[in-house]
């Protein structure tokens, strides 16, 4: 894990100078948040709130650091993806394998907001570090992500391999406790599933 999380940072620091193809990337873009609860990190996409779109979110949490997540979110007048929500990613039109894929709905105010969500492996979330466009698909409709997206998902992934990095340097330091953590074992990422985070998409009402 410490050596694909070294790998990434690497990878990731390279990335603006590759080629005129990439997206012109500032630092910056994707946000970062603590649970000041639990003290869980959450770093992750920003999600526009635009009615009646499909738009990816991915998400890092530093209680399931070994993953990340990445869901397609959107809101309409009624279910859009119920019956049938499987979901593809590719990386510059490379497949990125996902795992199960599941579909949520909640009633808003006017508004019924959908979340397909899977767990990518870090394997994977390599490719999207490394990918100069992003495409999706839900059901049968096929989506591309913006190149804002494709610049914030280059800086979660970075941030999370960053992190990982400390971790486990911090674990292999201690002699007291060698599995240590920096952070508590909590439910950052489930929690980000509940209403309380899913108010903070943006998609909400």
């Amino acid at each position: 894990m410490r050596r694909l999380a070294l790998a990434l940072v690497s990878l990731l620091a390279a990335l603006p100078a590759s080629t005129q193809e990439n997206p012109s990337c500032s630092p910056g873009q994707s946000l970062r948040e603590e649970d000041s609860a639990t003290g869980v990190v959450i770093h992750k996409t920003r999600l526009p709130a635009r009615p009646d779109r499909f738009d990816p979110l991915l998400v890092w949490t530093s209680d399931e650091p070994d993953s990340l997540m990445i869901a397609v979110i959107g809101n309409g007048a009624a279910p859009k993806y119920a019956s049938c929500h499987r979901m593809a990613l590719f990386a510059d039109d490379q497949p990125v394998h996902l795992g199960p894929v599941q579909h949520s709905a909640e009633l808003g105010a006017s508004r019924v907001v959908e979340y397909v969500t899977s767990d990518l492996a870090w394997t994977q979330a390599e490719k999207l570090a490394a990918a100069k466009t992003i495409r999706y698909k839900v059901c049968n409709d096929e989506l591309w992500a913006d190149e804002a997206f494709v610049c914030q998902a280059r800086e979660v992934i970075g941030a999370a391999a960053a992190w990982n990095t400390s971790a486990e340097t911090l674990a292999s330091g201690s002699i007291m406790s060698p599995s240590v953590r920096c952070t508590p074992i909590s439910s950052g990422r489930r929690a980000w599933k509940s209403s309380r985070w899913k108010a903070r998409s943006g998609q909400a009402g």
